[in-house]
């Protein structure tokens, strides 16, 4: 776009110089022709004046036959610039312009090139004396050299002309460029840097004239764009802070409905729900291998007779922490419900068994003074490689009544 537009700018320049010069030209042609016609018209009336002064003067030689006189006047006259021809002539015509002061003389006269003949003047006039008619003076002059003087000033005042017209040119295209053109282009540059977010102002604001004001107006507007986008910067800012605060939160809320959904309230392990997922994603990993162990809580509605419920509650949180000290990272525990819990492993029957065996005796042998003692009886089986797993749930809860009828506080199958 600058390239362009230099380029256009520099067309225009040329063509008010070529403007300026043809129509000046014009003006000092004419100018120039009327007063060289003034001055050939003054040069030829000077010419008659000077013809009649020489005819009053060469009266008193003619008379005395002072033909010497009148050869030097001749002489002299033709030293004149512009006079190509001159004669005195009698009154019968004959040349009285003689050599070495003879009569049989000759008119002198000056060479004169074809080129030069259209520009020639005749001048005559008669020598009279007392009334008597003694001759006459013959004057030709040539303009020629006088316009080929003129036309060599007319160029070169033409050539002045045109190096005054490139010098007043180049100082208006200077002056235009350092008050105009540069300014706008740092306009146009500042507008550029606002356009891609860089709030720069321009220094052409100390200017008083119109460039002046609009750049103020800029530098105005700079600033409030700058002081707009850092509000509304910080605005976003906030607003998403408060956005990431909310995502936080709500990711925390989800985590704990998430938590509150898959974990049992008062014990912190997983619910019912919960352990059936996660048992059925094992088994849908191909993950066959798994034994069962539910075990309930011995007589424990009589602890929640005699010491109350809270303390019903505290015997099966002690309980769950000792059963999970006894488990490993890969056994899920749950809460199956009220006093009953069930944990699968991934071992065969007969580890699993020795597994609740130890478990068992965790819960038989632990005592603190401010809980009373409890045990429980637990059943296990293992899952088939094949075929339902609903009846293996069936056959574990058959097995752990099984323990309770002989008795309580033993591992069904016995290990």
């Amino acid at each position: 776009m600058i390239s362009f537009f230099c380029s256009l700018r520099f067309r225009f320049h040329i063509l008010v110089i070529l403007l300026f010069f043809l129509v000046g030209g014009v003006a000092l042609f004419v100018m120039h022709t009327e007063q060289t016609r003034r001055d050939i018209a003054s040069m030829e009336l000077f010419y008659e004046d000077l013809t009649t002064f020489i005819a009053k003067t060469v009266e008193e030689p003619l008379w005395g036959r002072s033909y010497y006189f009148l050869q030097e006047l001749a002489l002299g006259v033709m030293q004149i610039k512009n006079v190509i021809f001159f004669d005195i002539r009698d009154c019968d015509g004959v040349s009285l312009l003689a050599e070495e002061g003879s009569m049989g003389g000759r008119s002198l006269e000056r060479p004169l090139p074809e080129s030069e003949s259209a520009y020639v003047s005749s001048i005559s006039r008669d020598i009279a004396s007392r009334g008597i008619h003694l001759g006459s003076i013959h004057l030709i002059i040539s303009s020629e050299q006088y316009r080929r003087e003129a036309r060599q000033s007319l160029w070169i005042l033409l050539v002045v002309f045109l190096a005054g017209l490139l010098l007043i040119e180049t100082l208006l295209v200077f002056a235009m460029e350092r008050l105009f053109i540069t300014p706008i282009m740092r306009l146009s540059q500042t507008t550029d840097q606002i356009g891609k977010g860089h709030f720069v102002t321009t220094p052409l604001g100390e200017r008083k004239d119109e460039i002046g004001i609009l750049s103020r107006t800029f530098n105005t507007m700079s600033k409030n764009l700058e002081e707009l986008v850092e509000k509304r910067t910080q605005e976003l800012s906030e607003a998403n802070q408060m956005l990431r605060s909310e995502i936080q939160h709500r990711k925390c809320l989800e985590e704990d409905l998430r938590h509150m959904a898959t974990t049992d309230r008062l014990t912190g392990i997983l619910n019912r729900h919960a352990f059936e997922e996660k048992l059925a994603q094992q088994r849908h990993e191909g993950n066959s291998l798994w034994s069962l162990i539910m075990f309930d809580m011995d007589n424990f509605k009589a602890i929640n007779d005699d010491y109350g419920h809270a303390m019903g509650d505290m015997v099966l949180q002690r309980a769950v922490c000792l059963a999970q000290a006894g488990l490993s990272e890969e056994d899920l525990f749950c809460r199956w419900g009220g006093e009953e819990f069930l944990i699968a492993t991934p071992l065969e029957e007969e580890r699993a068994r020795r597994k609740a065996e130890k478990i068992r005796r965790e819960l038989q042998d632990f005592w603190h003074p401010e809980l009373p003692s409890f045990t429980a009886s637990f059943g296990v089986a293992q899952f088939p490689q094949r075929g339902a797993w609903e009846a293996t749930f069936i056959l574990v809860d058959q097995r752990m009544y099984q323990a309770k009828e002989a008795g309580k506080n033993q591992v069904f199958p016995k290990v």
